[in-house]
């Protein structure tokens, strides 16, 4: 997963006027939100043609000379039970862009005044929970096409199963949960007190590991690591393999790892442990995603030059909207050797924007299977009757203009996993890679 509140890359900006002398109310460029702040206090709307609701709150607001800061900003209604969101707000020319954690700003122009829709209640109803979701979703929802999804046809379906004055919760919620599986997008999710639900399709190989994909990590490194494997933090180990060959696993990518500089301690370890290696790989064919700082920050390991990697746009009423450019720096510390890195259809969301970074590397050949396809990160949508739910409003595209998304970030060698022979000690994907290295 990845949340669209997650760790992001440092943006440096210019400085602006006083963040205090600036209007108080402001309209995102995409993404349907307001922001509101007054009297060190932040509320942030969300708004769709259907309704505008309070998506999160603050009275934690900082004004400092460059524009500010909002802290302990809350996700309303269940997403009070989650981390409470940071923002750094920058002032740059008229606009005000802000750092809620993507890899990229979310760029905000002044607005005059509050929409009289965000100031009505909106009822909390079955009825008018569903509405409020389905336009939201018909709004900022990007894939429809691909995922040959007819949305007005699944209002025409679901809606009436809500018409009348007894339904309750649990008929919204099978109703809701009904139409959002037909999407088959990971992060197309729902949020209720009583749990929440991932409406992605993932692939029938998973089956083999009999819901234990913790073992098959494990035995990634023990296939091939000679002596000590070192751990970074959940979900990322690395080590010397007898061929010679620098061995990375990435399960996950935690952003975490970054900000903490644990990331940078482990590349300087690895730096004395894959000295005179004739490659490194890295291996994220189980990964579950995560934050894209890690992956663009170890990419960063991996070039001693600049490299534009693509670009992010934001998917609004038909309408496809610039975001940012994508450039991977390089750290100080880099690594002149090949690099492969090995994907399966489960590597999966920020997983996948570390593949199509390095998919834009001279130095790196990825082997295995197309990832997973669901690089977009997850945006947030309050619904009236206290639930969440998200979706995919966003793409990245490479340096030539293509889109990952629904298919997967391809690879220069194709060789499918084999789970089976993997726990028994035997991995195709590695072979390659030594017979590639030979060439």
């Amino acid at each position: 997963m990845k949340p669209f509140i997650l760790s992001a890359l440092t943006a440096i900006l210019p400085a602006g006027t006083l963040l205090a002398d600036a209007p108080q109310l402001w309209q995102s460029v995409g993404y349907g939100m307001i922001l509101q702040l007054a009297d060190d206090q932040a509320t942030l709307y969300q708004q769709s043609s259907f309704a505008c609701l309070p998506l999160a709150t603050s009275r934690d607001v900082t004004v400092t000379e460059n524009g500010g800061r909002i802290d302990d900003l809350t996700i309303t209604g269940v997403g009070r039970f989650t981390d409470k969101l940071t923002a750094e707000m920058y002032r740059n020319g008229d606009q005000l862009q802000v750092d809620f954690g993507k890899a990229s700003l979310i760029s905000f122009d002044p607005l005059s005044t509050l929409p009289v829709a965000c100031t009505q209640s909106v009822s909390n109803d079955p009825a008018t929970t569903f509405d409020v979701l389905w336009h939201f979703f018909n709004e900022h929802y990007a894939y429809f096409d691909q995922r040959g999804v007819d949305w007005n046809a699944s209002y025409a379906t679901y809606r009436p199963n809500l018409d009348g004055f007894l339904v309750g919760r649990g008929k919204l919620n099978d109703t809701i949960s009904a139409m959002l599986r037909e999407i088959g997008d990971g992060h197309v999710n729902l949020y209720r007190l009583f749990g929440d639900e991932d409406f992605g399709t993932y692939p029938d190989w998973i089956d083999d590991l009999d819901g234990n994909a913790q073992t098959l990590i494990v035995q990634l490194i023990r296939n091939h690591v000679q002596g000590e494997v070192t751990q970074v933090g959940e979900a990322m180990g690395y080590g010397r393999t007898a061929d010679n060959i620098g061995y990375i696993v990435l399960a996950g990518m935690e952003g975490g790892l970054v900000e903490s500089g644990a990331l940078a301690e482990a590349m300087a370890d690895m730096q004395v442990i894959f000295d005179g290696v004739d490659a490194i790989v890295i291996d994220a064919r189980i990964n579950f995603g995560g934050d894209d700082e890690l992956g663009f920050a170890l990419a960063g390991y991996l070039t001693d030059t600049s490299v534009p990697i693509g670009s992010k746009d934001v998917y609004e009423k038909g309408e496809w909207l610039d975001v940012t450019d994508l450039v991977i720096e390089p750290a100080e510390i880099t690594f002149d050797v090949p690099v492969y890195l090995f994907t399966t259809d489960l590597t999966i969301s920020a997983g996948e924007t570390f593949a199509l970074a390095l998919s834009q590397f001279e130095n790196v050949t990825s082997v295995g299977m197309p990832t997973h396809g669901t690089l977009s990160d997850m945006f947030y949508i309050a619904l009236p009757n206290g639930w969440i739910a998200t979706l995919s409003n966003e793409r990245y595209l490479d340096m030539a203009g293509n889109d990952f998304e629904t298919h997967g970030v391809p690879v220069d060698i194709p060789v499918r996993i084999n789970v089976a022979d993997l726990l028994a000690g035997q991995d195709a994907s590695y072979d390659a890679m030594l017979t590639h290295l030979q060439r």
